[in-house]
């Protein structure tokens, strides 16, 4: 091969290198964005009447890291919810095996914050009780407790999505959930909730 004929194949080779990062990379911001799409949904849940602030976890979670435990939550939910694709199942595994950050990207009606967990500890543990460290949390916060996500997984057409959600309202009040959602059209809708657990 000459070096003419060699130089052309190397360029080649380098524009489709190119050319698939940056597909990738077009795929994940676009996966991004549907992620935050779904926590504003899901986060709305729980706006109401005298709610005016929401405050937020700033690390995504994991449900067996939260819970400590090797349960087969994938198992539990396809018996509650058969829809849920195989693809998808194995999606949220991989995304939740590590902590990412959660970004101001959420678009919801009321203000937000986002809280370390280390400061929100510090606050319920840090009163002479815990029932008034979490009232303490409560005055100060939001009456709406404090919210967890997870890492969304998706299957591979984007039109069927899997969330683990916590959500943390007083010493005896709170809830983790697995939120199974559809995309219809731009819109994400959710099509089932599977209780992992309740307080």
């Amino acid at each position: 091969m000459n070096s003419y004929k060699f130089s052309l194949l190397l360029l080649t080779i380098i524009g489709l290198m190119v050319v698939g990062c940056r597909t990738n990379l077009d795929e994940e911001q676009d996966l991004q964005q549907q992620e935050y799409k779904i926590y504003t949904l899901v986060a709305g849940q729980y706006i109401h009447e005298g709610i005016n602030l929401l405050t937020i976890e700033d690390r995504t979670i994991s449900p067996y890291r939260e819970m400590n435990t090797s349960f087969d939550f994938i198992q539990y939910i396809k018996e509650q919810s058969p829809a849920l694709a195989q693809e998808t199942a194995d999606h949220f595994r991989s995304k939740n095996n590590q902590q990412y950050d959660i970004e101001r990207l959420l678009d919801i009606e009321i203000d937000y914050v986002l809280i370390k967990r280390e400061e929100f500890e510090e606050i319920i543990h840090g009163s002479a009780t815990f029932d008034e460290g979490w009232q303490t949390f409560l005055d100060t916060h939001s009456s709406a407790g404090i919210m967890a996500f997870s890492r969304v997984g998706f299957n591979s057409d984007g039109n069927q999505a899997l969330l683990y959600f916590e959500r943390g309202c007083g010493p005896e009040c709170g809830s983790g959930i697995f939120f199974l959602l559809v995309k219809d059209g731009k819109n994400w809708k959710i099509q089932e909730k599977i209780p992992a657990w309740n307080a």
